[in-house]
């Protein structure tokens, strides 16, 4: 005879993180993305649908201190919220089936210096959002260039070359 402890099984279940009402697991990592200025932010975020979606929905927030503002936020059928902050509209994209692939990576495009920010990647599915991802964008502006670049190579071949008189 098999004994069953269902508030143990619960118990367990709840301090594994996991719920029977879950259905987003999260591919969750923190770490700093980089981009240059003008160029294409890739901020990547992951998740698996345990079950069913209900209804799926992507958001990407920045972090602003005192308050977060929406970047994106896009339901299952590629709708997308109207809360998004105007500095990112017409700039930021998911891919198109990211629904179905578990793959929410945020594309902004003509990066700006002011995008430099900590951002987080929430998946609701109905009433529950899962944290799915936590980043830090760092904008370089490209004004410096700390591996040499064209310049530095140019002066040095130009050192080089040069003839003694």
């Amino acid at each position: 005879m098999v004994a069953t402890y269902p508030g143990l099984i619960l118990s367990l279940l709840l301090s594994t993180g996991i719920s029977q009402a879950e259905a987003i697991v999260c591919e969750a990592k923190d770490q700093v993305v980089g981009a240059r200025e003008g160029g294409e932010a890739s901020l990547p975020c992951y998740f698996k649908n345990v079950t069913a979606p209900k209804e799926l929905l992507v958001s990407w927030q920045l972090d602003l201190g005192n308050e977060s503002i929406v970047v994106l936020a896009e339901y299952q059928n590629g709708t997308r919220s109207e809360s998004q902050s105007q500095s990112f509209a017409n700039r930021t994209s998911l891919p198109p089936s990211w629904n179905q692939s578990g793959t929410a990576t945020l594309k902004i495009a003509r990066v700006r210096a002011e995008d430099s920010g900590n951002y987080t990647c929430f998946v609701r599915d109905g009433g529950r959002h899962r944290r799915c991802a936590h980043l830090k964008l760092s904008v370089n502006s490209g004004a410096s260039q700390p591996h040499g670049g064209p310049l530095c190579a140019t002066i040095l071949f130009l050192f080089l070359t040069k003839v003694p008189t």
